[in-house]
């Protein structure tokens, strides 16, 4: 049974002994008053009923006693139902709050999955266009790569200078975790790399990106 509802029928029920236990000294009281006055009019019957009512009278306060001393425990244990009943409302309140703050979390991990699938597969793409842009330009640009460690690309170029067509130039490019191409080594240095890597991750164009690298390569011979 739902505590509340226990709670509520034991308040019903002290409250309908206490009427009825009202009603009943009333009537004795009643009872008593009129037999005082009928002792009035015969003195020996009225003495004799005003004694034994005395004593119906000590009675009735020993019994009284021990209803509020009922009433006494039945308070206590509708205190400890009330006690436990709001334990068990905390507690529940506990659980949903503990669920709700589950269920977020588990919502925040799903978007931070998707969000690195998506990353992962913006990856792939540049990784499979920057392949597919290799193979492209590898033998009228005399273009060649080398895989290193850390998935880094190592863009060789020759046929660039007139004195030696076999001379390499090169740089080496990763991909980081924000889909951002870097550009780490350079030979020779280019004074103007850091603006056409900028470019690049603007335009993600990397075809134009190799062109760019080559005429500016060019123009160091």
């Amino acid at each position: 049974m739902n505590p509340q509802k226990q709670i509520e029928e034991i308040r019903n029920s002290i409250l309908k002994s206490e009427q009825q236990f009202d009603n009943w000294v009333r009537e004795e009281n009643q009872k008593i008053e009129n037999l005082k006055k009928e002792g009035m009019s015969l003195p020996k019957e009225g003495k004799k009923k005003i004694q034994q009512l005395k004593k119906q009278e000590e009675k009735l306060k020993t019994e009284k006693k021990s209803i509020n001393k009922e009433n006494k425990e039945i308070q206590q244990t509708k205190g400890e139902i009330n006690k436990l009943s709001k334990t068990k409302t905390e507690k529940l309140k506990q659980n949903i709050e503990l669920n709700e703050n589950i269920q977020k979390q588990r919502t925040i991990l799903q978007e931070r999955k998707i969000v690195i699938q998506n990353k992962e597969q913006i990856q792939q793409l540049k990784e499979k266009e920057l392949q597919e842009t290799l193979d492209k330009y590898r033998t009228w640009l005399g273009l060649n790569f080398k895989r290193l460690n850390g998935n880094k690309l190592r863009i060789i170029l020759t046929q660039i200078d007139p004195q030696d067509h076999s001379r390499e130039f090169y740089f080496t490019v990763r991909i980081d975790r924000t889909s951002r191409y870097i550009v780490e080594e350079c030979e020779p240095i280019l004074q103007s790399l850091k603006e056409l890597v900028d470019n690049l991750n603007k335009t993600n164009d990397f075809s134009l990106f190799v062109r760019k690298m080559r005429k500016k390569f060019k123009e160091t011979c």
